[in-house]
């Protein structure tokens, strides 16, 4: 059921032919959400999330490639909360990292592996107004929902 509809013309800068569209299409965009005043697009191909303005352009970049915290390896779906926190589902990695709006690693969620509370190959999560995220585990064929960090 659709609760919301955003006319075009809200988003001037994000046209279906527009610039910004053609170039995340370009660099492997993997993800994508609005969050703060702007959007939160993932970049599997950098292994970073980009943050753009709504007028479209680069406000900034986090995460690097690797595996320690704050690193990021094929990074798919993206979130925000309505704290202001991202979460970015670091798929090469089996992990969920949340980000604070510094941009800094606050809580990593899961692990490799095929129990409950790990992951293989997370793709995609959601975040709702109590905090819980929804998180797609592609390879382990299901969803799964973490409490609130």
């Amino acid at each position: 059921m659709v609760t919301e509809s955003v006319a075009l013309s809200a988003w001037p800068s994000f046209t279906w032919n527009g610039k910004l569209i053609n170039k995340f299409l370009k660099t492997g965009a993997s993800g994508i959400t609005t969050g703060g005043s702007g959007l939160v697009i993932g970049d599997a191909t950098a292994s970073q999330a980009h943050i753009y303005s709504t007028g479209g352009s680069l406000t900034t970049s986090f995460g690097a490639p690797g595996n320690d915290p704050g690193e990021l390896n094929t990074p798919f779906g993206v979130a925000t909360d309505d704290a202001g926190n991202f979460y970015v589902a670091d798929t090469g990695n089996n992990r969920v990292q949340m980000y604070d709006s510094a941009y800094d690693v606050i809580n990593i969620i899961g692990s490799y592996g095929f129990v409950a509370g790990q992951m293989y190959n997370p793709k995609d999560m959601d975040v709702d107004a109590a905090g819980k995220v929804f998180v797609v585990d592609q390879y382990n064929n299901r969803m799964q929902i973490y409490e609130a960090p």
